[in-house]
């Protein structure tokens, strides 16, 4: 499956070394632990809207 979405977040230093930090010990990218969370997600159940509404 192509990669064709690309998602930026802005981090503070201590989120990027914990990133890097899991990363490293893993011997992985960070953007492959990122895509592997990202897997470990329940699928959206089919005919429901994929977007979770943000708290008010």
């Amino acid at each position: 499956m192509a990669r064709d979405k690309v998602f930026r977040v802005r981090l503070t230093q201590q989120e990027w070394g914990k990133l890097e930090n899991a990363a490293q010990r893993k011997g992985i990218s960070s953007a492959e632990l990122i895509r592997d969370y990202i897997k470990q997600l329940p699928s959206p159940e089919r005919g429901h809207s994929s977007a979770t509404p943000l708290p008010q």
